[in-house]
């Protein structure tokens, strides 16, 4: 759908070309996944082209097996990320009608399972089989339920005369999701998507994944990705520790976390090795002259001061330079907890993992703060999205020249 031109036509050669070569391969079955909606109603040109691909892909004789779905819990799918951007992105909503259709989203992992039990089961040949999650829901719900997962409050506002046209301008324009594709998706969903008939969990019985665990799993699956792209503002605590382990794990309601991630060119090792050298004469690396300033500024009002101290080998429990070493892990994680005066408890977090192309650098910056000094984060906030940011890139930098020093030595 991305693409320009007809993308019903474009979908049906495909599936013809598809059908043509499994018959002269000798293929004795085709497994498609489909999409959910009443054929004996008005489908959206996106729904009825879905199912017209499983009439085609059976039109040489071989057996298909059709599972239909509404939208998937699953990173990168077009539906949840558009889903996930207007949760993310819009504190109040201004949505159409279909805001009320009703709809059965079902999480990826339990599609896989469906997939891949089917061809163990024979009696699924040539059916047409609907699946979905253990919930049925409004779009109004799934969105407001999602973001109760991402401890977000959004205001939903029905207006009746937005057309799909416009909704799918807007979609476009407060997501990374084209035009092209939230025009048909959003078309689409004013078609109820809900299963209708119940064979696929008669010969295929499991338990099913509840609709937040799915987000959940969703969410994680993102992470590096997001990470890797940019900042992160605000990300759910538990999706980050789940995915990383990081070793902090702030529960209380209203905890501001920023994170961040970059992709060096260097390997974990070198990567660390700047991590956990950074402090006492070596520095921050980056705007040092800023964290002097706040040692100062902590001296004026009692705190400890601009001290740098830190010993060779860190170890949990050491001082480093304002900082405390809550957390170590060689080669891993260093968290670090505040001992300047500020209005509630601070932490930053530098954590290495692996990547293709060398190694994944990640950083969380954790406040907790009361109602009043909200105030306090938000105001500092520019400074340290410069500040950390700079932190992040500098490492990098540090950690790619260790590489090239490393290369010229083994020429």
């Amino acid at each position: 759908m991305a693409g320009s031109g007809d993308f019903e036509e474009a979908d049906r050669k495909a599936a013809q070309n598809m059908a043509e070569a499994a018959r002269q391969a000798g293929v004795r079955r085709i497994v498609y996944l489909g999409g959910l909606g009443r054929e004996d109603r008005e489908l959206s040109p996106h729904l009825a082209s879905r199912a017209e691909v499983g009439r085609v892909l059976g039109s040489t004789g071989i057996r298909v097996t059709t599972l239909r779905a509404a939208i998937i819990l699953g990173a990168g799918g077009a539906s949840y990320e558009m889903l996930r951007n207007l949760v993310e992105r819009l504190p109040v909503m201004v949505t159409p009608r279909w805001v009320s259709t009703r709809t059965q989203p079902i999480a990826a992992d339990d599609v896989i399972r469906y997939l891949a039990e089917c061809i163990e089961v024979a009696e699924t040949a040539g059916l047409e089989l609907d699946i979905g999650g253990p919930e049925i829901m409004t779009y109004r719900e799934m969105m407001e339920r999602f973001a109760a997962v991402e401890r977000k409050r959004r205001w939903i506002i029905d207006v009746p005369v937005l057309t799909p046209r416009l909704s799918s301008y807007w979609v476009n324009l407060m997501t990374p999701i084209p035009a092209s594709v939230a025009r048909p998706l959003v078309d689409g969903l004013r078609n109820e998507t809900v299963v209708r008939d119940t064979r696929a969990r008669e010969l295929m019985p499991f338990e099913l994944t509840p609709y937040e665990t799915g987000v959940r799993k969703a969410l994680r699956e993102a992470l590096p990705e997001r990470l890797a792209s940019g900042d992160v503002v605000g990300i759910l605590p538990e999706v980050a520790n789940e995915a990383y382990d990081l070793g902090f794990d702030p529960r209380q309601p209203g905890v501001a976390l920023e994170a961040r991630g970059l992709v060096v060119r260097g390997s974990e090792e070198r990567t660390w090795d700047v991590v956990s050298s950074i402090g006492g004469k070596n520095g921050w690396y980056f705007a040092d002259w800023a964290w002097t300033f706040r040692g100062w500024m902590d001296a004026l009002v009692g705190g400890i001061g601009n001290r740098r101290e830190r010993p060779a080998m860190l170890k949990v429990g050491d001082r480093l330079d304002t900082w405390e070493v809550e957390r170590y892990v060689e080669g891993r994680d260093l968290v670090l907890r505040t001992r300047m005066r500020i209005p509630r408890l601070a932490r930053q977090g530098l954590h290495v993992r692996p990547h293709p192309l060398g190694s994944l650098l990640l950083q969380y910056v954790e406040f907790h703060p009361t109602l009043v000094t909200w105030v306090y984060w938000w105001a500092l906030y520019p400074a340290h999205r410069l500040i950390f940011r700079g932190l992040l890139r500098a490492i990098a930098v540090r950690a790619h020249r260790k590489k090239e020093k490393a290369v010229h030595a083994n020429a």
